[in-house]
């Protein structure tokens, strides 16, 4: 079986193909927008006009970046052998074998105690919020915590290589391979099921739209694969799929947090008379203000640090995992204090309950006047590494992967850099593209 096999596209389908993550992009944040603007939720923003120009910008950044990338960017070529599979195959051996232990570092649940595994898959659909504090609980009394960490960041590299690879490279695996994937990514997907918590659903649900990007995009032109019935099962298992997804985040947050229909520090009510909410039947009230709450509160918490004072928190306040270990480790509240989040606290939004978007943590560390270039800078990583995933460089499909989820949870926080194990994969990848050619690193 060929592990990596080179596609024949013609120029015109590859010009179309290189846009297409952009479009998904841009449409997206704009979308997001407009629901924070006129969804149900009624945010009181300081100065709506500054605020819209920034965001704006900003997008308008991402937007120059990309087309950078894909105008002046050359792909190199690598010599390296497409049909070998034994970097691949070995990551996947990890991944599968270190599930039990990564299961247990993230849940507190033994994999192969069926009974308590069967109960806590009961409790974490039903009542979500008791599995959460439970694991809060687990870390606060558990003394070797740091060390699970440490095991926990190191075993994510592992995911995302192996996740990576399958979305790229999914059509040419053997049926050995899907099934091994299948149960491993099921098995991770429940342990965050069972700490009541979303991050590792919306993380997989961002894959598989990834993916269905990526299929769309090696489609060649006037060519009607899409509409093959295999193709047309498959995407309609992949939306029932994010639909679940959807559904399960609503009772996680309502269960955590109680129905959700005002928020008290800032007394922002629901505004029942929005056309969006208005006009959504009576069933799915809840979940679009929930969904409504969770997509677009991080503007709020944006407009709101920007009538705030700048002090640069040196690259460390851009990520509550950086400035929280200064913090333990040495003492060091700086980037803490001095990050925009903290300093909003006074109205009332809590950097550790509400969101803030990805703009308000990067401009802690740039000021706002430097983010859009800093969103240039995004949007060229963007291209650079979607160029390079397209022409099968299997550290790009990794760095890709991580970039697309950055951009894809700006509107709430900075997702990648916030969390020890994606602030490890990135770097660790993005050190590994740089080295591949002198090291000859066979990815």
């Amino acid at each position: 079986m060929q592990f990596l096999k080179n596609y024949p596209m013609r120029k015109s389908d590859y010009s179309v193909t290189l846009y297409i993550p952009i479009a998904f992009c841009q449409l997206y944040l704009g979308c997001i927008y407009i629901l924070a603007l006129f969804g149900p939720w009624p945010w009181e923003f300081p100065n709506t006009a500054k605020l819209t120009l920034f965001i704006i910008v900003c997008n308008i950044g991402l937007l120059v970046g990309y087309f950078l990338a894909i105008k002046v960017y050359k792909v190199k070529k690598y010599n390296q052998n497409i049909d070998n599979m034994k970097i691949f195959n070995f990551f996947l051996i990890v991944f599968f074998i270190t599930l039990p232990l990564t299961f247990y570092i993230r849940t507190n649940i033994n994999l192969f105690n069926p009974i308590e595994f069967y109960n806590s898959l009961l409790l974490g659909i039903h009542n979500p919020a008791e599995l959460y504090y439970n694991k809060l609980r687990f870390y606060e009394s558990n003394s070797a915590a740091f060390s699970l960490t440490v095991i926990d960041i190191l075993l994510t590299a592992v995911y995302y290589y192996v996740l990576a690879i399958a979305v790229f490279r999914w059509k040419y695996f053997s049926l050995i391979h899907k099934v091994t994937i299948f149960i491993g990514v099921t098995i991770n997907m429940l342990s965050w099921v069972l700490i009541g918590t979303n991050k590792g659903l919306f993380d997989l649900m961002i894959i598989l739209i990834i993916y269905i990007i990526y299929k769309i995009s090696i489609i060649k032109k006037n060519s009607f694969s899409l509409l093959k019935i295999k193709n047309i099962i498959s995407l309609m298992l992949i939306f029932f799929f994010i639909i679940g997804i959807f559904g399960y985040f609503a009772n996680s947050i309502e269960s955590r947090v109680g129905d959700i229909v005002y928020f008290n520090d800032t007394n922002i009510k629901i505004d029942t008379n929005s056309p969006i909410y208005k006009y959504t039947p009576d069933f799915l009230k809840g979940f679009i203000v929930t969904l409504s709450s969770y997509l677009t509160q991080g503007y709020y918490g944006l407009s709101l640090a920007l009538e705030e004072p700048f002090t640069s928190t040196l690259f460390i306040g851009n990520s509550s995992f950086l400035s929280s270990f200064m913090e333990s480790t040495f003492g060091i509240s700086y980037f803490i204090e001095n990050s925009y989040p903290t300093k909003i606290e006074i109205y009332g939004w809590d950097r550790f309950i509400n969101w803030h978007t990805a703009y308000t943590w990067f401009a802690s560390d740039i000021s706002f006047w430097g983010v859009p270039f800093l969103m240039i800078l995004i949007g060229f990583l963007l291209g650079v590494f979607w160029k390079e995933s397209l022409a099968e460089q299997q550290l790009s499909m990794v760095l890709f992967i991580i970039i697309m989820i950055l951009v894809i949870y700006i509107p709430a926080n900075n997702q990648i850099f916030s969390f020890p194990g994606t602030l490890f994969t990135f770097y660790l990848f993005f050190s590994l593209r740089f080295l591949r050619k002198n090291l000859k690193i066979k990815f």
